[in-house]
Order: C-alpha cells, then structure tokens, then sequence
C-alpha cells in the first residue's frame, strides 16, 4: 500500500520490486537494454465522481518504459453500487504504457524487424487490448509474464479476490491462476516454514484427514492442504502442555525466558520476507501489508521478552502486628488461543509471548483460512530455544473438537479475537470450569472526521490505522 504523499525511498518495499522488474527485464532483452523501473510515486487524482482514489504509478529514470496501475472502476457508473468500493474490484487494473521508440528498442533487442506500429504519443490500455495490437507475440509474451508475475501481484496490487479480477489478471496471461501460487513458494527463502502439519507434543504430525486453504477462494485454488486434526489431537496437545509448562517454569528464571522472546524476535525479522510471502499468499494482502504485519508481529514478541522480568509482587500492609502480606506471580496454567484471520501472525504473537513470559504453555487453533503463518511462527520459536510442547498448534476445521479448549479443566485461560457471537459461546462454555476469559469481539472500528476537520490529514490517519 502507498500512502498518499509517501515518498519512494519509504520503505514500503516498491522501490526493491521495480528494481527486480527492472532486472527481469534487463535478463530477457539482453545487454542491448538499459531500461530501469525504480522511481515510485504516488498521487490522488478525483474520480470523475469526484471521490478520491488512489493510485501508484511507476515513472522510469531514463527511458520512457512504464508500468502504471490504476485502482480505478473501468464499467460504467451506473453499474457500481459504491463507486469507491468497486474501483477497487474492476476489471483491467493493471494499464500498461509504452513509447513508440520504447516499443521499437525492444523490439530490436528482440532481433525483431518488425516493430509495432503506435503513434508517438503514450499509449494506456488493458493488457489484454494493448498487447493484443502488438505484432510482436514474443513481446506479448514477456510483457504478460511481467505483469503477470505473482511476486509482482502481492507486493505491488491490491489483493486478487475475486473471479472477475482473477481473470483478468492471471488467466489471460500465461501464468495460470492454480499455479501462480507456487512461483512465490518456489521463491521463499527457507522453504522449511511453509509448514501443513499440526505440532503436538513437540512434533511436527501429517494427518491424515486434511482441510484446504485457499489462496484464491473464487476460483477455488488450492495454496495446500493443512492437517485437520480431531478430538482426541486436542486432548493430547492440552495433556502434554500441561506437562511442559511445569518443567519449564520450574527450570527458567524471568531473564531466560525473557532472552527465549528476544531470539526468537530476531529470527522472526530475519526471515520477515518469508514469512510476508506466506502471509500474503494465505490472507490476500499485498506483500508490503504483509511485510509490516510481520514486523507488528515481532514488535509483541520484542515488548514481552522485556516485560518477562518485571512480573512483580506487592508488598500490602497488614491488619494484624508484626504481619507483612507478600503477593507474588505465578503463571496461570495451559492458556487455550483462537485467533483470526486477518491477522495470522500479529495476533498470534500477541497472545502467545506474554504467555511464555510468565512460563504458561499454549494450545493454539488458528484460524483455518490462514493457518500457514502460525505453523512458521511455532516453527522459528523452536529454533529459538522454546521448548516444542510449550506451543502446541491444532489446525482443525473440527469446531467441536475446537471446543476442547473451553471445555477441559486444564486449561485455564482462554484468548480469543474474533465475532462478537463466537466470543459470546466461548465465554459461555468456558464458565463450566471458571476459566478466565481475555475476548477482543468484534467492532465497526468508527473513525469520525467532524466538518472542520482536515480531509487529507483525515484521510492519512485513516489509513496509518489501518494499514501496515
């Protein structure tokens, strides 16, 4: 996401995707092409319904080659029942312009004498009409391939949800939609953390009976298909955090576990572009969305490995002479975590590290349209020193199984973020065994611009709050 204003060098992750473009590109047309894609701009043009929409705009340094993508709704008016939603959801986003002697270089480098014919004046069209006139197929080729990239779609355009969208922007090129997916896999760094397992009792276990996740849910294509595990998994995982957590409370003091959080922080940052691939592929965010949760994620991780050891007592006077009251901390027990989608990975951190501050164990259900990130994170936690049976992951689409977490006497606490129905029946059945209850439940998230307020700085706080 580009916020309005905001300058190349921001850090949003732009500028080092044009730069690949620019590389791509560089690799297919040979030494014969210095064409670069590095300048990032952003701007507010008025609709003509003179609502604002954004756009981001890719200018070249040297050469008058450029990719521009336009958020904008390409039917008529009449067709949008919210012009600002749906300009968000048309089709042909992704414009492409070239300059007739861009065209012609091209063209040459390709060894091909026949360089299509445009008028001098920049040419923005639908990828599929504008290359569609070229007379050069290979040309159309590369062109589509680029443009078409999956890196390129989650780090630089809004997220493809729909069938309409997913047509227009993967199927008609020549990379097909149930495939796109496995590029950016192919393109992780440490293929170890896309993980499908559960992880019980400290290993990692293939299920038999599997769930799909989907990384493009219009078109019913499959990013992999996820452990789902049953009753008798979460049994298990409860019995044996249980027993984790009495060793490892017993055998660590406040600073240890405090250094556990802070390695696994810097595991978390270091593979930050990984794990914003994973997340984006499963959630739908943009790759720079992504890459930002990723670092929210890390920033809990960070705080609580600081507040381990600040878990103080309280020294209260006494009623009674010659008495002192002393209070100490001592951890809760097995914590149950459910947690949403839309944010796989923050809110995971969010609830788990203070939970290993205080030396509880935790059985986590994540959430199943996005399951991936959690099974990265547990897997970067073992690497940095936390004992496995202290996180316990259950992917399940089981919802009874799920339940166990509110139902089991061992569990002690509940965490949950979600629908304000949901919480309500969590709540319910957890007070059958009086366990403690944190419930983030849903809201509308008002945001209140009064009429003398500034529009643009209004508009820039909504977005600094929503995105990352």
């Amino acid at each position: 996401m580009i916020r309005h204003g905001e300058k190349p060098d921001s850090g949003n992750g732009l500028n080092a995707l044009g730069l690949q473009r620019a590389q791509c590109l560089r690799n297919v047309f040979g030494k014969s092409s210095s064409y670069n894609i590095g300048k990032i701009m952003a701007q507010m043009p008025q609709s003509d319904g003179s609502q604002g929409r954004p756009n981001a705009t890719v200018y070249p340094l040297s050469q008058d080659l450029g990719l521009k993508i336009d958020l904008s709704c390409q039917r008529d008016d009449s067709k949008c029942v919210d012009k600002v939603v749906d300009n968000y959801s048309g089709s042909g986003n992704i414009l492409i312009c070239w300059e007739h002697k861009a065209l012609t270089d091209i063209a040459t480098a390709l060894g091909d004498n026949n360089a299509p014919s445009y008028p001098t004046s920049t040419i923005f069209g639908p990828i599929q009409a504008h290359t569609a006139r070229s007379q050069t197929p290979r040309l159309v080729r590369i062109v589509q391939d680029w443009i078409t990239d999956p890196v390129a779609l989650h780090s630089n355009v809004r997220a493809i949800r729909t069938k309409h969208d997913a047509g227009d922007l993967v199927g008609n090129g020549n990379v097909k939609a149930e495939e796109y997916h496995q590029k950016a896999l192919s393109g992780l760094k440490d293929s170890s953390l896309f993980i499908s397992d559960a992880f019980i009792d400290g290993e990692w276990i293939d299920k038999e009976k599997k769930f799909p996740v989907y990384v493009e849910p219009s078109t019913d294509t499959v990013l992999g298909q996820v452990s789902n595990c049953d009753l008798a998994d979460f049994k298990k995982a409860i019995a044996s955090a249980e027993k984790a957590q009495g060793e490892f409370y017993e055998s660590t003091t406040a600073l240890q576990r405090g250094a556990l959080l802070r390695k696994w922080f810097d595991l978390i940052m270091a593979n930050q572009d990984d794990l914003g691939t994973i997340l984006s592929l499963e959630n739908g965010k943009t790759k720079a969305e992504a890459d930002g949760e990723v670092a929210y994620a890390a920033s809990f991780v960070s705080w609580f490995a600081e507040e381990a050891t600040r878990s103080y007592g309280d020294t209260i006077p006494s009623q009674y002479p010659n008495t002192t009251v002393l209070t100490f901390k001592e951890p809760i027990g097995v914590c149950g975590i459910i947690t949403p989608w839309n944010f796989p990975a923050a809110m995971i951190t969010r609830k788990i590290a203070p939970a290993f501050a205080a030396g509880c164990a935790v059985v986590i259900k994540p959430p199943s349209e996005t399951p991936y990130s959690c099974a990265a994170l547990a897997n970067l936690a073992v690497r940095a020193g936390i004992p496995g049976k202290l996180m316990q992951v259950c992917p399940t689409k089981d919802r009874v199984a799920a339940t166990e977490l509110c139902t089991n006497p061992v569990v002690k606490k509940i965490s949950f973020t979600g629908s304000t129905g949901v919480g309500k029946m969590l709540a319910k059945l957890a007070t059958g065994t009086l366990k403690k209850c944190s419930l983030e439940l849903g809201g509308n998230a008002p945001f209140i611009v009064f009429e003398d307020a500034d529009l643009e700085l209004a508009a820039e706080g909504a977005m600094f709050c929503k995105f990352r």
